[in-house]
């Protein structure tokens, strides 16, 4: 059987073909890219190689000779295959043909799992086509969405312009009128003090009224007790009027008794002279008596008129001094009525 070598050729091609799917590039991978062909040894030389002109790094005199193959291979044209070859030592047939049994079968497996992924990247591809179709479909409907709502947002954004309009027009009122409460409030600061002075005054008024109104009502307290006792004494005056008109009587009835003794006596004047004299003596004691009766009783009238004058002078004392105390209290309500009225304003 005649063995395959792995030529730089097939193993640069590899190498390319790794590097554009992202795939690491090491004697594995380029050997099983390459089916089996040759060693794993030729190829890990090739890929150090591969990776040297990569980077651009000095390689042995005897390499230099791979460099238009990598060259060639890097810019996508066909490469002579002819003398290319890696020196390599000389393989045992054996574990060659061994080897060469279990590339085909690996590549094989390569080849079903490439064309399984295949299927699945198909379907997957599907599914993704039909998501894409159906996110299109959303799209649109997203679009279709937001111009409606672009449209209403235009509306809103008018209606707000509209409103930010009439919002200035009433914040310079507004401005306007707080001008004026300024204003207002000056006039009722201004007006405040006043009031505040004249309940002061009213206050000190007030206080001059009470202490009149109290100094008032002490004086009748006074003139109350004064006029119980002046009562009192009237009382006692009339028992003693009383007692003195009662003696009048008597007087009275000792008058006409005496007259009409008087009368019997004058009718026995002959007989009854000693006892004339006696009446008679006993008339003057009487009329002595009534004399002093009489002016005993002139006196205790004199008493009663002075005490009902003081009385009545008492009385008109103490209505004074009511009617005072009532204008005060009139003039106190008022002072307070006033100072309410004055608050509330």
């Amino acid at each position: 059987m005649a063995r395959i070598k792995l030529s730089a050729a097939m193993a640069f091609e590899a190498a390319k073909e790794l590097a554009q799917e992202g795939e690491e590039i090491n004697s594995s991978t380029l050997w099983m890219r390459c089916g089996g062909i040759g060693s794993v040894t030729t190829a890990k030389k090739w890929a150090e190689l591969w990776q040297a002109f990569e980077e651009g790094a000095q390689v042995d005199k005897k390499l230099e000779q791979y460099r238009p193959v990598y060259e060639t291979v890097k810019e996508g044209e066909e490469v002579d295959a002819a003398g290319d070859e890696y020196a390599e030592e000389e393989p045992i047939p054996q574990i060659v043909g061994a080897t060469q049994d279990y590339a085909i079968q690996i590549s094989a497996i390569v080849r079903e799992l490439v064309e399984e992924k295949t299927r699945e990247l198909a379907e997957a591809s599907s599914a993704l086509v039909e998501k894409a179709q159906q996110k299109q479909g959303q799209a649109a409907h997203q679009v279709a969405a937001s111009k409606e709502e672009l449209r209403e947002a235009q509306k809103k954004i008018a209606s707000l312009e509209a409103d930010n309009q009439q919002l200035h027009n009433d914040l310079q009122t507004r401005q306007g009128q707080i001008q004026e409460l300024e204003k207002q409030l000056k006039n009722a600061q201004q007006r405040h003090i006043t009031i505040e002075e004249h309940n002061r005054e009213l206050s000190k008024q007030l206080g001059e009224a009470e202490e009149r109104v109290a100094t008032l009502e002490r004086e009748g307290e006074a003139s109350k007790q004064e006029l119980k006792t002046l009562n009192a004494e009237r009382g006692k005056l009339q028992s003693q009027l009383v007692s003195v008109q009662e003696l009048a009587q008597e007087r009275e009835v000792s008058i006409s008794s005496l007259e009409r003794d008087k009368a019997i006596a004058e009718a026995r004047a002959g007989d009854l002279v000693h006892q004339v004299e006696r009446e008679q003596h006993h008339a003057e004691a009487l009329e002595t008596r009534n004399l002093e009766l009489s002016e005993r009783l002139t006196q205790e009238a004199a008493k009663a008129a002075s005490a009902q004058e003081r009385a009545r002078q008492l009385e008109a004392q103490v209505a004074k001094f009511e009617q005072e105390r009532l204008m005060a209290k009139e003039g106190e309500t008022k002072s307070r009525r006033k100072v309410s009225q004055e608050k509330q304003k």
